[in-house]
C-alpha cells in the first residue's frame, strides 16, 4: 500500500471530460434516435411487435448489469484498500452513478409484467396457486412406485407434465412435484410487493453509488487520509448490501420470468455476468478517454490489472453456468430441466453451443496470455467480445419464455432472436447510457488527484 503521497509532488495530465462530453452528446442522442426508429420500424412486423417486451428487458439488464459491476469495482477496491486501482477507480465511480438512469428505465417495466411475467396473471385468476403446501400425489406408472414420479412410455401427458429423458435414454413423462405455486410464493410473486422490492434495490444501490462518489470527489479538495478512512470503514457494510440485492435482483427480473424454475445458483451467475461486463467497459471508457488525450497516467499496468479481473470473471462465469447446468442435469427434475429443454430446442440449441465457445472458449484462449492485457488496443477488441456475448447471454435468458405463458397471451413461440430489434433498443438504451456516463464525470477530474494511494497507483508495476 506504502506511504501517503505528498500530492504537490504529482503532476498530472488533462483530466477533465467536458470538452470531450460535448462532442459526445450529439453522437450518443444519434444512437438513441436511431436505435428508437429501428425498433419503430420492427414494430410493424406483428411477429416482431410481439417481442418488444422481451427485448427491452433484455437491453435493460444488460445496462443495469455494467451499472451493477462497476459498483462491485468501486466498493471491493476500498474493500480490499487497493492502491494500485486509483487511477481507473473515478471512471468506474462514473459508470456506478448510473443507478438513477436505470431506475428511470426501469419504470416502463413496471407496465409490462403482464407481458413477461405468468405471475402477474395470478390475482386475476390464471395459473391460481393450490389452496395448501402439500404436494399432489405422485403418478405411479405400471410396475412404477410413487417415487418415480413417471408415466409409461405412450401414457399423454397430463397438465403439469414435462418431457424427461430417462437412465436409459427413452423418451417418458415425468408429472410435476408442484404444478401450481404454493401460497408463500403467490405472496411473493405479486406486483405489489415485486416494485417495492426492486424500488428498495435502487435506493440501496444509488446510496452506495453516491456515498462513494460524493467521499471520493471531496477528497479532491480537502485531501488526506480521513475520507480514505470513512470509506473503508462503510466498505464492509455496503458490499454485503450489494450482494444481497444483486442477487436477489437476478431472481426478480429474470428468474421470476418461468416462476416454476428455480436455481439457487442463479443469483451468483446474475453477479458473475454484471462483473465481467463492468471490467470489460472500464476497458473501453478508459481507451476511450485516452485516445482523446486524457487520463495519461493509466499504464499498460493498469490495461494489465483490469485485463486480469476481466479474464476471472470470463472463467468464473463458465464455472457458475456449467454447475447449474450440471447439477440440473444429473438431478433431472422435471420443474428444472424444463427450463434448459426451451433452450436446447430450435433456434436456441446454436445459441447455446456458440455461447459455450463465445463466451469462455473463445475469450479464455484469447486472453489468456499476458500480451493482450498489456496491449489497450487488443484488450478493447477483448472487451467488446466480452460484451457482446454478455449481451447474447441475456437474449438466451430471457427470450425463450414458456411456450404456455405465450400462448395466453397469443403469442407464438420465440424459437431464435430476432438481432434487428434487439439492435435498436441496445443503440436506444445505450445512447441514453452513454450520455448520462459523461454527465457524471462532468465537473470532476477522471483521476482521485489527492488520494493518499495515488503514488502507488502511478508507479503500480505487473511482475
Amino acid at each position: 500500500m506504502g506511504a501517503p503521497a505528498t500530492t504537490q509532488e504529482i503532476t498530472l495530465g488533462e483530466r477533465r471530460i467536458e470538452a470531450y462530453a460535448a462532442r459526445l452528446g450529439p453522437k450518443a442522442f444519434t444512437a438513441l434516435f436511431a436505435g428508437a426508429l429501428l425498433v419503430a420500424l420492427c414494430a410493424l412486423k406483428p411477429a416482431w411487435r410481439e417481442r418488444l417486451e422481451a427485448s427491452y428487458l433484455v437491453a435493460f439488464c444488460f445496462f443495469l448489469s455494467i451499472t451493477l459491476g462497476a459498483l462491485f469495482f468501486v466498493v471491493i477496491q476500498h474493500l480490499v484498500k487497493a492502491g494500485w486501482s486509483v487511477v481507473v477507480r473515478r471512471v468506474a465511480e462514473g459508470l456506478s452513478l448510473n443507478v438513477g438512469l436505470c431506475l428511470v428505465l426501469f419504470l416502463p417495466l413496471l407496465g409490462m409484467t403482464g407481458a413477461l411475467y405468468p405471475w402477474a396473471h395470478w390475482a386475476h385468476g390464471d395459473h391460481a396457486p393450490a389452496a395448501h403446501d402439500t404436494p399432489p400425489t405422485p403418478h405411479v406408472g405400471p410396475g412404477g412406485t410413487p417415487h418415480d414420479r413417471q408415466h409409461s412410455p405412450g401414457v399423454e401427458a397430463a397438465p403439469g407434465v414435462l418431457t424427461q429423458s430417462s437412465p436409459d435414454g427413452r423418451a417418458i413423462q415425468a408429472e410435476l412435484v408442484h404444478p401450481h405455486p404454493s401460497p408463500s410464493k403467490h405472496t411473493y410473486l405479486s406486483f405489489p410487493f415485486f416494485a417495492v422490492r426492486l424500488g428498495l434495490y435502487f435506493v440501496i444501490w444509488w446510496l452506495i453509488a453516491n456515498y462513494f462518489w460524493a467521499k471520493s470527489v471531496a477528497q479532491d479538495a480537502v485531501g488526506g487520509i480521513e475520507l480514505t478512512n470513512r470509506m473503508q470503514w462503510w466498505s464492509p457494510a455496503a458490499m454485503i448490501a450489494f450482494a444481497i440485492t444483486c442477487a436477489l435482483s437476478g431472481f426478480d427480473l429474470l428468474m421470476t420470468m418461468d416462476p416454476g424454475w428455480y436455481s439457487t445458483m442463479f443469483g451468483v451467475y446474475w453477479f458473475a455476468g454484471c462483473a465481467v461486463s463492468a471490467m470489460a467497459s472500464l476497458v473501453l471508457c478508459l481507451f476511450a478517454l485516452q485516445r482523446q488525450g486524457l487520463i495519461k497516467e493509466v499504464t499498460p499496468e493498469h490495461y494489465h490489472d483490469v485485463g486480469k479481473l476481466m479474464f476471472a470473471f470470463v472463467v468464473f462465469w463458465a464455472y457458475i453456468a456449467f454447475s447449474q447446468f450440471m447439477l440440473i442435469w444429473y438431478g433431472n427434475i422435471p420443474e428444472e430441466v424444463g427450463w434448459y429443454q426451451r433452450r436446447v430446442t430450435g433456434g436456441w440449441l446454436g445459441v447455446s453451443v456458440w455461447l459455450l465457445l463465445g463466451h469462455f472458449v473463445i475469450p479464455f484462449l484469447c486472453m489468456i496470455s499476458r500480451y493482450p492485457k498489456r496491449r489497450p488496443g487488443l484488450l478493447a477488441l477483448g472487451a467488446m467480445w466480452v460484451l457482446f456475448v454478455h449481451y447474447v447471454d441475456l437474449m438466451w435468458l430471457v427470450l425463450p419464455q414458456p411456450e404456455d405463458f405465450l400462448a395466453e397471451l397469443g403469442r407464438g413461440p420465440r424459437r431464435s432472436p430476432v438481432p434487428l430489434l434487439d439492435l435498436g433498443f441496445f443503440l436506444a438504451l445505450g445512447g441514453l447510457f452513454v450520455w448520462n456516463t459523461a454527465r457524471n464525470l462532468k465537473g470532476a477530474s477522471l483521476i482521485p488527484e489527492r488520494d493518499p494511494r495515488l503514488r502507488d497507483s502511478l508507479h503500480h508495476e505487473n511482475f
